[in-house]
Formats: structure tokens, sequence, C-alpha cells
């Protein structure tokens, strides 16, 4: 056998192996999942690998109450067999579920055999951060939970922001604690003191080092408002 044919047998050999540990390993699907999703989050890239892999997710627009308010909802269904893992979504304040962003995100989750529902949270939406947003969170879970084709053992919450601490109440509430199981938190907060410290002193510690932090303007007119509100004596608010 000449040289060139023992290199292409070699490759042939190399690319059935990364094969095989791709379609039969967990890792190897977890790899593949993350491959194809990757450039759905690099800016402007031209490919978007998961939309020619995976089919175009059922989208429904829902509506299902919360204590005497109405939630108004996208409900993202992957188009696979079986029952699927489920989570609620939610970007914190001020973004519509219509929002580009969102959409995106709730796309390749849906794609990836996630049901996804994304939330119009009153409050969030008009840019009030308060505990009894919780109360909503739970609510959209206990609706995703209802629905059929859900796998309940794996169902749970996905947030960002102020969604991200707000999500992690609602998953430590005693109505929903032992059906949760699983919180992805991306950059939460509900600590209003130390936040207050770091918009003050424009600071944050990151591993026991501090360093310089210029806070979103969002961040800083949501807390003021907040906090200023807050207050029990109207004279203290000037």
């Amino acid at each position: 056998m000449s040289k060139l044919k023992k290199r292409n047998s070699k490759i042939i050999w190399i690319i059935l192996a990364i094969l095989v540990f791709v379609l039969v390993t967990p890792w190897g699907r977890t790899f593949y999942k993350t491959l194809i999703i990757l450039p759905e989050f690099i800016p402007n890239s031209p490919i978007k690998t998961i939309n020619l892999l995976t089919p175009t997710p059922q989208i429904k627009e829902v509506e299902f109450k919360s204590q005497d308010k109405t939630i108004f909802a996208d409900l993202y269904l992957p188009k696979t067999r079986g029952k699927y893992p489920a989570a609620v979504l939610h970007l914190g304040v001020d973004i519509d579920r219509k929002d580009e962003r969102i959409q995106k995100l709730a796309n390749v989750s849906a794609r990836s055999g996630i049901a996804t529902l994304v939330p119009n949270i009153p409050s969030l939406h008009n840019r009030r951060v308060l505990t009894e947003t919780k109360d909503d969170l739970i609510s959209s879970f206990d609706y995703l939970k209802s629905q059929p084709n859900i796998n309940k053992k794996k169902l749970g919450f996905i947030g960002f922001c102020a969604s991200g601490g707000l999500v992690i109440l609602a998953a430590e509430d005693l109505k929903i604690n032992d059906q949760v199981n699983f919180i992805v938190a991306v950059n939460p907060y509900y600590d209003l003191k130390s936040l207050y410290k770091n918009i003050t002193l424009r600071q944050i510690e990151d591993e026991g080092k501090i360093i310089s932090w210029q806070p979103h303007f969002k961040t800083v007119e949501i807390y003021n408002r907040e906090t200023i509100n807050a207050l029990e004596r109207e004279k203290d608010k000037y």
C-alpha cells in the first residue's frame, strides 16, 4: 500500500472515530450541540449552523393567569418526538418577548430540544424590579409544566440580569422548589445592598480583587427610582 493510501486510510479512520464519539457518547453529543449553537452567538456570523441542521420550532402565542393579572407569552416547541425538557426564559428589565435578542435565544433553545416559554412579566416590562415578581414566574412555570409532551423531570428556569436573581427566588419558593430541576442564571442579582455599594463606588469585587466598573445607565436609573420610592418619608425623597 502506498504512503498516500495509508495516509488517506488513517484520515478515514480518524473521521469515523470522531463520528462515533459524537453520535454515541454523551460528551460527544454535548460537543456537537455546542458546536452548532456557537455561531448563533457570534455577531454577524454569516452561517447559522443550527438553523441548517435542525427543524424550525413551532411558536405559539399563549396567555394564562397569575393571580389577578393576565400574562402574555410565546411558547417555542421543538419538532421532536417524545417528551422534552422545558424552561421559562426571561432576559430581565424592559425586554419584550418580541425582542430580537430573546427570540434568538428561544429559537436556539427550542432547536436544541428544549420547550421554551418566554413570558412578558408586567413589572419587569415596566422597569420595576420587585420580589413579588417571582409569583408571575411561578405561574409561568406552572403553565409550562401543564403542557403536553413536557418531561416534568427536566423543568427549570433561564434568567439574565435581574431575571437571574428573580428566577432563583422563584425556584426556592415552596410551591415549586421540589419541581425545579435546573436554573441557568447569567449575571443575576437581587442583593440591593451590594448593588448600591457597587453603583456608588463604581467598583466591583471579582475573585477578591477590586476593579473599576461602569454600570449601565438603566441600572442606575432603575435603582435610583426603586430606592427613592421605597422611602417612607416624603421629604427624604428630595
